[in-house]
Parts: structure tokens; C-alpha cells; sequence
């Protein structure tokens, strides 16, 4: 299994809020520096972040004010708000980065995604399900797999998947949800591709 941008962003998000939180000691910053180090994904991670925080200080807003200078007290927040605090920093940045970069960059689904391609690149993925998702060049989608659905959301380019049959559970139905609408698939393989004003599918077998 590929490891997702996701793990990466959300530890770095994770160490901003430890950071910044007023409470951080020597030894939380040594710990910091050893988890930056440890490899290239957690250094560009960092820099993702740092990128967009600094958009924050560039914007003149209660929001940037709010995240980037009230100390928030993470020794006492329990597992599950802890993840509600980072989340809702990720949605955050996310806002101040879009003003700040434009709408065609879209730099902020990096703090969304799960997976990415680069220009020029593509990556085929085995999911949880055993269904192949292949991303093309340039596209970054999300991934939620619950006990009731499997949904993948293309937020950039265009991807490739084939469905995975569940025999040893309840059917889940597979999603793939755009800007546009959602595709359920039947047991398919097709592609989707998102563009500025629609969104296209090509199916191959079966039904979609």
C-alpha cells in the first residue's frame, strides 16, 4: 500500500499545533527536528505548511490572527478534539491559501488529498477494497471508506479504477464524486476526469 500525502501533512499540521501552542519544551522542539529529518515527504510536508501560514501572516484577517497567534493549549485536549482542532487548522489554511494563490493553483488540496501526481506523472494504487485506482498526470483525489460506501473524490485531473467485488461482507456502493455530480459504479472500470466547466466519464464494462 502506498503511503498517502495525507500521513505526512497531517503530522505536520499536527507539529504547527504543538508549536504554537505556547506549551512547547526543548525536548518537544528536538523531537520536531528528529521527525523533519527523518525523510524528504516530512520536509516537504513542513513546507507545505509553512507556505500557507505565511499566506495567513500576508492576510489581514481575525481568521490568520486567530490560528497563527492565539496559543491553544493542546495538553488537554482529548484524542478526538485533538483531531477536530487539526482538521478544522487544515480547512483553515486551506481558506487563507486560496486567497492567497488564486483558484487555477489550488494548492490547498494538498491539505485535502490523499494521493497526487505531479505533471508528467501517474500512480496506480491498490485501495483497502482491492479495486486499482490509477491517477494520471496532475490529479489529487480524496479517499473515504466507510462501512456503508467507498467514495473517492477527484478534486484535480483524472483517474482510472477498477472495482473491486466485496464477497466476504455487505455490498458497499463505490462513489466518485466531482464538482460536478457523483458516478456509482456496478462492478465497472472507467475513468472519470474533472475539468473546469463538466466533468467526463468513460466507462469500459458494465455499468456505471
Amino acid at each position: 500500500m502506498a503511503r498517502s500525502n495525507k500521513d505526512a501533512i497531517y503530522e505536520a499540521t499536527n507539529w504547527f499545533v504543538e508549536l504554537t501552542s505556547g506549551e512547547t519544551t526543548d525536548a518537544d522542539r528536538k523531537e520536531w527536528q528528529r521527525w523533519l529529518n527523518a525523510s524528504s515527504e516530512n520536509r516537504h510536508a513542513w513546507e507545505q505548511v509553512e507556505a500557507i501560514t505565511n499566506c495567513f501572516m500576508g492576510l489581514d484577517s481575525k481568521t490568520s490572527i486567530t490560528v497563527l497567534n492565539r496559543p491553544i493549549d493542546t495538553k488537554d485536549i482529548k484524542s478526538q478534539e485533538r483531531r477536530q482542532v487539526i482538521k478544522t487548522l487544515s480547512l483553515m489554511l486551506a481558506a487563507g491559501s486560496a486567497g492567497w494563490y488564486g483558484y487555477k493553483q489550488k494548492p490547498w488540496y494538498l491539505l485535502m488529498s490523499d494521493y497526487s501526481t505531479a505533471v508528467g506523472e501517474i500512480k496506480r494504487l491498490t485501495l483497502a477494497d482491492g479495486s486499482l485506482l490509477v491517477l494520471n498526470t496532475d490529479t489529487k483525489v480524496a479517499i473515504d471508506f466507510s462501512d456503508q460506501a467507498r467514495t473517492i473524490r477527484l478534486l484535480q485531473g483524472e483517474i482510472y479504477i477498477e472495482t473491486a467485488q466485496e464477497q466476504d461482507r455487505n455490498y458497499r456502493p463505490f462513489n466518485v464524486i466531482t464538482d460536478h455530480g457523483t458516478v456509482t459504479a456496478l462492478g465497472t472500470k472507467f475513468s472519470t476526469r474533472l475539468k473546469s466547466k463538466h466533468s467526463s466519464v468513460q466507462a469500459q464494462t458494465r455499468e456505471t
